[in-house]
């Protein structure tokens, strides 16, 4: 009976607690980068090009047609590039609004994470098969490469996956 009760109250303990729920448990750890990942959500980790980690959230309804995913990528800058955070993220915006001409640009600036590490934030509203979609890009600079960590949800779409991709994103710190 008391193992009854336990498994009963243990769900609501945990939604008290963390707002919606478990903490973010699972996590990839390398020698360049932390992240946390969400309890459901897919991580794949490609073997090709720039990207290093890519997360899918599964749907959250029914009638949900979007799933809410984070990309982790890299980019070296060589020697004839430019080496500031600041006109590297402004040169991949512009390629953003150059592949998608419905790209709006709703924030522009430098911000601090949990860990006093600076990262350049750019945040984009795009319209994709007659859903808005929200697009945040963080840019992070560290040994001559750019680490690109976005987030693309569905404006007004499921708050809960929403969340935990906010949560996600939080967890990311540079090692």
């Amino acid at each position: 009976m008391k193992l009854l009760l336990f498994l009963i109250l243990l769900p609501a303990v945990s939604v008290a607690q963390y707002g919606y729920g478990a903490p973010l448990i699972p996590s990839i750890r390398t020698r360049d980068y932390y992240i946390e990942l969400a309890p459901y959500w897919q991580a794949t980790q490609p073997n090709e090009g720039d990207t290093l980690v890519i997360l899918m959230s599964p749907y959250g309804t029914a009638r949900d047609k979007f799933r809410e995913n984070i990309t982790l990528s890299i980019r070296n800058i060589y020697d004839n590039q430019t080496k500031d955070l600041f006109d590297y993220a402004h040169y991949l915006g512009e390629e953003f609004k150059k592949n998608d001409p419905s790209a709006v640009l709703m924030e522009d600036k430098l911000k601090k994470d949990r860990n006093d590490q600076q990262y350049w934030f750019l945040t984009f509203q795009v319209q994709f098969n007659n859903i808005t979609l929200i697009i945040e890009q963080r840019y992070y600079l560290k040994n001559h490469r750019i680490f690109i960590l976005s987030f693309c949800h569905q404006n007004k779409g499921d708050r809960y996956n929403t969340w935990l991709g906010n949560q996600i994103m939080k967890s990311f710190y540079m090692m």
